[in-house]
């Protein structure tokens, strides 16, 4: 499909297949991560789960630096490695997730009887929103904020906080967007139907998936401390979105708890 797709385009630089060798090498690549992190005990991405996150939040701060970022259309997202450009963004996005798995492991109890235990990872939120706006990237803003509040919302926190909580963060999110019209745009491509929405939506679907495959995969690392029967049941299929989008492909997988 990408080949069929990009064959005509590729070939006014003379290399027809350009874009399929590179679809075919970052699927490869994404297939071994994919495995190599089913291989990986769970216990030691819950050991890591923080350092992950610190790791993270010091690239997106990186990338900030001018002349280090690198700038597409007035938004510095990236970092340039000479072969390919990392997006911070997206590997806050998977470790804020692991962090939040982890964080529940340990304060399941506190996150469902005291405030104080809702609003630590809150915190965290607020940090690494801060530096995607200031890239700005509102989109994966709003799914990682989105995807947070699912999984705190699995956890069992307490409806009248968590309302309190959602209800800022939705002022907040509508806000950001009728102040910058490209922000409104974006959100207005999950309601509009057509070859339009085909277009400009494309990426609002994949980050919809993207919040499917974190929230799976937090929950189902969260209950993996469980040795309830419904737990060792849930858990694989709850992280399968996950392993599929990290591979691209069908990938073996098993219980985490």
């Amino acid at each position: 499909m990408v080949a069929s797709s990009s064959i005509e385009v590729a070939s006014d630089f003379g290399r027809p297949f350009n874009y399929a060798y590179k679809h075919g090498v970052f699927l490869l690549v994404a297939c071994l991560a994919g495995t190599a992190a089913f291989l990986i005990p769970t216990r030691w991405w819950y050991t890591y789960a923080t350092a992950f996150l610190l790791l993270s939040i010091v690239l997106l701060a990186i990338i900030l630096i001018p002349g280090v970022g690198h700038t597409v259309k007035g938004a510095t997202r990236w970092l340039n490695l000479g072969f390919f450009n990392l997006q911070p963004s997206e590997i806050a996005k998977f470790t804020m997730m692991l962090y939040l798995a982890a964080y529940l492991v340990r304060r399941l109890e506190e996150v469902r009887a005291k405030f104080i235990g809702f609003v630590k990872p809150m915190v965290v939120v607020g940090l690494i929103s801060a530096l995607l706006l200031l890239e700005p990237d509102f989109g994966t803003l709003m799914i990682l904020s989105c995807a947070v509040m699912g999984v705190l919302l699995l956890a069992g926190s307490p409806l009248t906080q968590y309302m309190m909580i959602a209800g800022a963060l939705i002022l907040g999110l509508v806000t950001l967007a009728i102040i910058e019209p490209y922000r409104f745009e974006r959100i207005e491509t999950f309601s509009i139907h057509g070859k339009t929405a085909l277009v400009r939506g494309t990426s609002s679907l994949k980050r919809c998936w993207h919040l499917v495959a974190a929230v799976c995969l937090a929950w189902a690392l969260a209950t993996r401390s469980k040795n309830s029967f419904i737990s060792r049941k849930l858990t694989p299929i709850l992280s399968l979105p996950f392993w599929l989008k990290s591979s691209g492909l069908w990938a073996p997988w098993r219980p985490l708890a």
